[in-house]
Formats: structure tokens, C-alpha cells, sequence
């Protein structure tokens, strides 16, 4: 991180998604959010479907789903105030800003998701409006309803959709200035629906009572008629999904941290105080069957209907306009971050203004699609749930941003509170699955399967994810009430410090330990020696390449571990303040691992052939080779530090491709009494003259081993096995001395007996082993182990030469030994 990327959130930096001039961004608070959002709301629910809820539910549950969904919105609205004025906001909108504020992971399903809502919320604007054209001509279009039957309202709905897409060809200015007219015939259409409400007496049409306590009392309680509460309010909650039409034109906007919070909060207002007049009014002065049964009474009752059907036009067509515009918007900045490579094409611009075209064509088609289902009840419920999961998640995403302490939350808009985002996200939660679980488990499933995908396949993105500060929060939490004072033996799991000079020759060794770790810590250890007292500065750059290069190394490898990189005038010093330093808190290293000592070597491991070629080769100064003495002096460090001391040797024959092959093959030939599995070997060398003494370094091996066996790969290629020397040579002169079988047969006992204390059950081999005896003297108070039934001592010097011998010549006799 340089001193660009530190500053850089200072100014509420965000990175660029687009290449519009910034002469483009003209649009302010009330051409670029409020009208927009008003178009938006007031839509096909208002003029054909506001009537019709007041029927079915009644105005006391009326109120409370029109309550809820405020509700719901007013505290999504806070969070996009929140979070919009947190930073520049750049075309996309909601997904720009939650993916920004989420992850690549979430915005990327949400931003998908908002996308599907917008062009599914289009259909049902597309077929209201073919409703309220045959409402309107109903004896001019008869000739054509019985030519196409059902599939005029199709048909009708499809011609709409062409002409919206030409338009939105034109680009946000005359979609800006077409919303300005539109804005104007819904008030007068409003207004003319409330004055005549309010007006007009019993007659204007039939049903209508005019002003009359017995219609309103009559009104007050539900009269489900065909539906239910879960039904009638998945159709409602869509009369108020319009908050966000100003947030999509993000990219259009002047200033959008200021236009967004108060153009979309004055325009709730608007609508909130528009819904409840109407629905009053319609309560007091309609019947309820009239109301069920009549999608269009606020035209019949108004005294000029062509102001209402005008009224409808312009609304419907003008909320399908922006969510055909809208959706294109999102759907360019989605494709222009590469998360979803089969959109890709559709991130292209054109040449003046870089309007989304290519979106736009697939937005229409894909309305297209949703417009064939015909049917306004049937696609309305959809959009309910799209719209939940997208204020849900916008919800969940401020109020993750607020729980987590990151400095750089510092929002202009100061009206909010964490507690109404989290309360915004459970309703929205606990409506999804109230109204329709079934379309709440599919949209739900459809953010999972694009979360995953986009996990796994979408290159990194530098974007911050709110995840880390919550991760980074929990983890200090966790690590201050961890204390390894309290940790008791029977948790002991091994975490690992391998020293390496270049880990990208060591891959097999790299593996190996990943799988040895079980859990616990695992940190790449590398010493870098300084070249000078005149080179310090050169000196600390190469450490900063190696960390940068072993990171590399860790995230192509995926194993899990950590990187530790120091600077020292000599190895010895270098790997004592790894030891002193490696880790965090309670969180240190209990283990260390080192090569096998190789004069020809001036690393601590033997090399192997490199994998990953020029990640940080060369960047090291081998200095001269490590002496022996130095080598048990970095021994003696880690013991006095109370770290177990592992030797590694060998490993770049380590090969588990070949090893899964050679399964492979056993099991085709499935050869009788064997299983194909290579051996995991423990070795007990603590037999002084046939004393078996379990101590520490054995019984740190069977652990190691156990838990490596535990590791996937190992489980199902490989089994544990522990292998003894036993000394068959007999001492006639010595009757206390046992017969070779006897020796074998006791050790053996002993052996399955440890086992089953240590509740491991390996497979155990006893290697008889003849070794010519040097008996000796025993001196008093000697720590030598001493066994009345077995023979007398052997000096240490020639026993472990021929127990080495004995396990350098095992794996020649024993191919399957690892």
C-alpha cells in the first residue's frame, strides 16, 4: 500500500467505472431523483390496483401492508442516504455502491438481482399499460380482442416495449426531459382523482356512494375474495419499489451524495401522504365489490376520465422507461467489472455520452420474456421479491459498514442509525418468506449460485469489502480473550513455522505442511541477510519483494498460511527474532521445521525443482553456507523456547499425483490382501537394550503422524504405522536375558497397550535386529533405561548407528513406505 492508497479514502476516493466526462453529470436533485422516484412510485399499483387492495384487505390492513412497506423503504432509503454520501458515486447505482461497501461477492448477486427486478418490474409496467388502454377504447379495440382473444393485452404490451426502446436509445437527457411532462400529467391526474372523490355524489358510476359512514365502516375490515393476506400484499408491497429510480441514474447525477438523500426522502413524502388520501377516500365513498371488481373506478368516478387515462399512460410508460434505462445502467457497470464474463459485451458505451445500448437491447428483450406471462397478479408477486432481497441487502450492508468501526465511515447524511438498517433487513427477510417462500427460496437460491460463481471465478477486486474490518473487529475481539497461559495439553494442535530460503522450489513441502497443520497457525518463515552497512535501504525493498512474492506464492499454492519475512546480519539472528516475533498475541508458532543439514546447502532445506519460476529467485543472498555449529545453535534456540524442532528431508520426491495414480491402478487390479495405500511411518527408537521408553519426541512424531492422517488426502491414500527395533542377539552368560520371540512379544504388548491409552490404533511392525553386545557396567544413580528382562547396555554411539542403518535400509525393502 503506498501513501496514494492511504489518502486516498480521506476524500471519499472510490474507484472509476466509467469513462464519461464529467460534463455529462448535469442532472440535479429534482430532475434526477425526485421526479424520477415520483414516476417510479406512482405506477401501475396506484391507478389500477390501489382500489382493488382496499377491496380485498379493508382499510385498517391496507394501511398496515402500505405502513410495513414505507417502513421498509424509508429505512433502505436512509442507508443509500448513508452510504451514497460516503464517497463519490459513479454510474451503477445500488450495485455500485454495495459492491464497493459488500464485496465483489454481493454486489455482483445483488447487482444481477436489481437487475432482474428492474426489468420484471418494466413487464408489469408494460401490461398495465396495455390494461389501461383497453379500459380506455374498450369498443375500439373489440374488433381486436376478438382476433387475438387473451393475447391482445401481449400484444399491445409489446408494441410499448419497442417504442420505450427507441427512446432509450436517445439517452438520459430526453429520458430527463420526457419524465419532466410525464411528471406534470400524473399530478393533474392525481389531483383530478382526489378532487372528484372528495366531489362527487352517489351515481358517478356504479358502486360509487359518494361520502357515506356505512361504505366506510363497510370498508374497514378485510373482504378477501379469491386471495389472501399473502397474496394481497406481495401485490401491494410494488406501489412503493420506485425509491430507487434516482439512485439507478447515479451516473447522470451532478452531485449524487446530496441529490440522492433528499430528493428520494421528499419524494417518499409525496407519495406516503398521496396513498393515504386516496385509500381514505376510496374507503368512504366506495362499496367493496365495486372496488374488487373495478381495476379502473378511479377513472369511472373522476369527472374527466381522459385525465386518468392519460394519467395511466404516463405513468406506466414512464416507469417502464426507467426500469428499461435503469436496468441498463446497472447492467453496464456489472459488465464493466468483469464479475459475470458472459456480460461483458454489455459494458460497452456509445461514442456520445456512453449511454448502455447494448444493454438497453437486452433489457428489452428480457422484459420481453417476462411480458409473454400476460398476467398483471401473476408477475407482480416476482418483482415483490426481487425488491426485498435488494433492500435487504442494501440494508445489511449499512448497517454492516456502521458495526464495523472502519474510520472511513464517515457519511455527510446524518439521519440514520444502524438499528432502522437492521430493522429495514428483517422485515424484508421476514416478508419474503411470509408472502412467498417459494419465490423467496428461488430469488435466495439464484444470489447463492451467482455468489458462489463469482467467488470463485471473477479476478480480484481492490474495491474493500466491509467482510475484512468485520473479520479484523472479531479477530482482536478473539485473540484479547485468548490466553495460552489457560491452554491445556489436550488441545495441543500443531502451528507451524517453516524456515525456507525460496519457497516457491519446495512445493511438496509446502503441501505437506498444510496438511500437517490441522487447524493451527502456519507462517513461511524467510531470512534476509543484510549486504552492507551502506545497502539498508535495498535491503528492506528486497524483504518487501519476498513478502509480496510469497503471498503470491501462498495464493496460487491455496494453501493456508501466513508470511513472515526479517532482516539480520547473520541466519542464526535473523530465525531468533522470527522465533520471538512470528505470530500474534497468543497466537504463536509451537512448532518449528527445519531442512536437514547439507554442507553443500547454504539454506536450511535441500532444493527441488522450481515450480513457480522468478517469484522472488535471486532476490536473496545466500551469504556463506551455514556451519554445523551455527545450524545446532538455531536447534537450541527453539528447544529453550519451548518449540518442538521437526527435520525435513526428502520431500521433493514427494509426489502425490503419483501416489493417487498408483491407487488408481491397485484398485483396478484389485490385488487380494492389500489395498493400495502407502505407509505413513512412525519410528520408536528409544529401545535401549530392548527398555521401551514412550518418550516426548516419539509421542510428538505419533502425534504429528495422527494428525496428518487426519488431512483428506492422507485419510484416503495412505495408513499410520509404527515401526521398533528390537534386539534379538541373546547373552547366554546372563539368565535374565529373554528369547528373541519372547523380546518381540513383549515389546509388542507394550506397544498395543500405549496405543490404546493414546486411542490411536496404527498398524505396528517390530524389526528384529541383531546387535552385537558390549555389555557394560551400569553406574549408580545412572538416568540410563534399564529393563530386569531384557540384556545389558550398549553404548549410545553404536546403537544409533545401526538403528540408523536399520531405518535408512526399511524403505528399499518396503516401496509403499512414505
Amino acid at each position: 500500500m503506498n501513501i496514494q492508497e492511504l489518502t486516498t479514502p480521506l476524500v471519499g476516493g472510490m474507484p472509476e467505472l466509467s469513462n464519461r466526462p464529467s460534463s455529462q453529470n448535469q442532472l440535479g436533485t429534482f430532475m434526477g431523483v425526485y421526479i424520477p422516484c415520483i414516476v417510479s412510485i406512482f405506477g401501475v399499483v396506484l391507478f389500477e390496483r390501489l382500489g382493488w387492495l382496499v377491496g380485498q384487505a379493508g382499510l385498517i390492513e391496507t394501511i398496515a401492508m402500505l405502513s410495513v412497506s414505507f417502513i421498509v423503504v424509508i429505512s433502505t432509503t436512509l442507508s443509500v442516504s448513508a452510504i451514497s454520501s460516503n464517497g463519490r458515486i459513479k454510474g451503477g447505482g445500488v450495485y455500485y455502491m454495495i459492491s464497493r461497501t459488500l464485496g465483489a461477492e454481493f454486489g455482483g448477486s445483488i447487482g444481477l438481482i436489481f437487475f432482474l427486478a428492474n426489468i420484471t418490474n418494466g413487464a408489469t409496467f408494460l401490461l398495465g399499460f396495455s390494461e389501461g388502454l383497453q379500459a380506455s377504447f374498450p369498443t375500439q379495440l373489440e374488433h381486436v380482442h376478438k382476433l387475438l382473444g387473451s393475447w391482445d393485452t401481449v400484444v399491445y404490451a409489446s408494441i410499448a416495449n419497442l417504442v420505450l426502446t427507441v427512446i432509450s436509445f436517445l439517452g438520459a437527457d430526453v429520458f430527463s426531459k420526457t419524465f419532466l411532462l410525464i411528471f406534470a400529467m400524473l399530478w393533474v391526474a392525481v389531483l383530478s382523482s382526489v378532487a372528484s372523490l372528495i366531489i362527487r355524489t352517489d351515481g358517478a358510476t356504479e358502486g360509487f356512494t359518494g361520502w357515506s359512514m356505512d361504505t366506510f365502516r363497510e370498508n374497514l375490515f378485510p373482504k378477501y375474495n379469491g386471495y389472501d393476506f399473502q397474496d394481497v400484499f406481495s401485490i401491494a408491497f410494488p406501489a412503493v419499489t420506485g425509491i430507487l429510480a434516482g439512485t439507478n441514474l447515479s451516473g447522470d447525477l451532478k452531485n449524487p451524495s446530496k441529490s440522492i438523500p433528499s430528493g428520494t426522502l421528499l419524494a417518499i413524502l409525496s407519495t406516503l401522504i398521496t396513498y393515504m388520501a386516496l385509500i381514505f377516500l376510496m374507503s368512504a365513498t366506495t362499496k367493496s365489490e365495486t372496488l374488487q371488481g373495478n381495476y379502473f373506478i378511479m377513472q369511472d368516478v373522476c369527472w374527466s376520465p381522459w385525465l386518468i387515462a392519460q394519467g395511466v399512460a404516463a405513468a406506466t410508460l414512464s416507469s417502464a422507461l426507467g426500469c428499461t434505462l435503469g436496468g441498463a445502467r446497472i447492467l453496464q457497470a456489472l459488465a464493466r467489472d468483469n464479475l459475470i464474463p458472459i456480460l461483458a459485451p454489455f459494458g460497452v458505451g456509445s461514442f456520445s455520452g456512453d449511454e448502455p445500448r447494448r444493454a438497453v437491447l437486452l433489457s428489452a428483450f428480457l422484459m420481453q420474456l417476462i411480458v409473454l406471462i400476460g398476467s398483471l397478479n401473476k408477475v407482480l408477486p416476482i418483482v415483490s421479491m426481487f425488491y426485498f432481497t435488494t433492500y435487504g441487502t442494501t440494508n445489511l450492508a449499512c448497517f454492516a459498514l456502521s458495526i464495523s468501526g472502519a474510520p472511513n465511515f464517515r457519511p455527510l447524511f446524518k439521519y440514520y442509525s444502524r438499528w432502522i438498517s437492521l430493522l429495514g433487513t428483517g422485515l424484508c427477510i421476514a416478508g419474503m418468506f411470509a408472502l412467498q417462500p417459494i419465490y423467496a427460496a428461488l430469488s435466495i437460491l439464484l444470489f447463492i449460485v451467482v455468489w458462489i460463481f463469482i467467488h470463485f471465478r471473477s479476478p480480484t477486486q481492490g474495491w474493500g469489502d466491509v467482510a475484512q474490518p468485520l473479520i479484523f473487529h472479531q479477530l482482536r475481539k478473539y485473540l484479547l480473550r485468548l490466553d495460552n497461559r489457560q491452554t491445556h495439553i489436550k488441545f495441543w494442535r500443531p502451528s507451524i513455522l517453516l524456515l525456507l530460503e525460496n519457497p516457491s522450489s519446495h512445493l511438496s513441502l509446502l503441501n505437506f505442511v498444510n496438511d500437517l497443520k490441522k487447524g493451527g497457525l502456519y507462517i513461511l518463515g524467510t531470512v534476509v541477510r543484510l549486504k552492507g552497512e551502506n545497502k539498508g535501504f535495498e535491503d528492506i525493498m528486497t524483504c518487501m519483494d519476498i513478502q509480496k512474492a510469497t503471498w503470491q506464492l501462498i495464493k496460487k499454492t491455496k494453501i493456508k498460511a501466513f508470511c513472515e519475512v526479517t532482516l539480520a546480519r547473520t541466519l542464526r539472528e535473523g530465525i531468533l527474532n522470527m522465533f520471538l516475533s512470528a505470530g500474534l498475541g497468543p497466537m504463536k508458532p509451537n512448532s518449528v521445521i527445519l531442512g536437514f543439514y547439507a554442507k553443500s546447502n547454504t539454506s536450511l532445506q535441500p532444493k527441488s525443482p522450481k515450480i513457480f519460476e522468478g517469484l522472488h529467485e535471486g532476490k536473496i543472498d545466500p551469504g556463506p553456507p551455514i556451519s554445523y555449529e551455527e545450524y545446532v545453535s538455531i536447534m537450541q534456540d527453539a528447544l529453550k523456547l519451548n518449540k518442538a524442532v521437526l527435520i525435513s528431508r526428502g520431500f521433493e520426491q514427494l509426489d502425490k499425483e503419483q501416489i493417487k495414480e498408483n491407487l488408481k491402478k491397485h484398485k483396478k487390479l484389485k490385488t487380494k490382501g492389500e489395498d493400495g495405500k502407502v505407509y505413513v511411518d512412525v519410528w520408536l527408537i528409544s529401545v535401549y537394550n530392548g527398555s521401551l521408553v514412550f518418550d516426548l519426541p516419539f509421542q510428538l512424531a505419533l502425534q504429528m503422524a495422527y494428525v496428518l492422517r487426519c488431512s483428506d488426502f492422507w485419510e484416503t491414500h495412505a495408513k499410520l504405522r509404527v515401526l521398533a527395533v528390537c534386539d534379538i542377539c541373546e547373552a547366554a552368560s546372563d539368565s535374565r536375558i529373554l528369547g528373541a520371540e519372547d523380546k518381540v512379544k513383549r515389546i509388542k504388548e507394550l506397544m498395543d497397550e500405549f496405543m490404546l491409552q493414546a486411542r490411536i490404533f496404527p498398524e505396528i511392525v517390530i524389526i528384529p535386529v541383531e546387535i552385537t553386545k558390549s555389555p557394560v557396567e551400569r553406574p549408580f544413580g545412572s538416568m540410563a533405561s534399564f529393563d530386569k528382562n531384557f540384556g545389558t547396555e550398549l553404548p549410545m554411539k553404536q546403537r544409533n548407528e545401526i538403528v540408523n542403518s536399520t531405518i535408512k535400509k526399511y524403505p528399499t525393502l518396503d516401496k509403499t513406505a512414505v
